[in-house]
């Protein structure tokens, strides 16, 4: 685990002490330190509570902004699943998916900390496109990227652009 995730998961267990169990148990079951689990499973899940509660702002406020794009892009667009002709290829069909739980089983952390290494930026994985092939992630500035083995491409500044690249078949760098 690199230094900035373990630095996070302290802060957020401090922010959130009522993840503490959770947190100890998932490392039980696993063996180690599943970053995404632990925030999708954990965190993320009494963040959003306190945000659609809109109770305690002052500790919303503490939590880092990294990761307070990927809540509210969750929030908006989590569970959405779009399925669509296939860009170039007749007859054929592609899709794509923002649920982090099932992305997060087709990529292991180690290759995200590549991805993350090559652009400088932390990421979070967010969903997954080309019928599950792509793995869609999301950095601290909401920028989205897409990643199969060692190929790494920016699909938008923000959600939107992404989506629209995701959906118009255009051509990513």
């Amino acid at each position: 685990m690199s230094i900035k995730s373990e630095e996070f998961l302290i802060n957020m267990l401090e922010f959130l002490p009522s993840t503490g169990n959770g947190y100890e148990k998932s490392i039980e079951r696993y063996g180690e330190v599943l970053e995404t689990v632990i925030i999708e499973d954990f965190f993320l899940p009494d963040i959003i509570k306190l945000l659609s509660e809109n109770r305690n702002i002052k500790l919303l406020e503490s939590i880092f902004d990294v990761h307070e794009r990927v809540i509210n892009f969750l929030a908006q667009y989590g569970g959405l699943t779009i399925k669509q002709p296939a860009y170039k290829v007749p007859n054929k069909t592609t899709s794509f998916h923002f649920n982090p739980n099932k992305a997060i089983n087709h990529i292991n952390k180690e290759r995200v900390e590549t991805y993350e290494e090559r652009i400088n930026s932390a990421l979070v994985v967010i969903g997954e496109a080309d019928n599950e092939h792509l793995i869609l992630m999301m950095t601290p500035s909401g920028g989205i990227y897409g990643a199969l083995d060692d190929y790494l491409t920016f699909l938008g500044n923000n959600p939107k652009e992404a989506i629209e690249a995701l959906c118009e078949g255009k051509e990513t760098f």
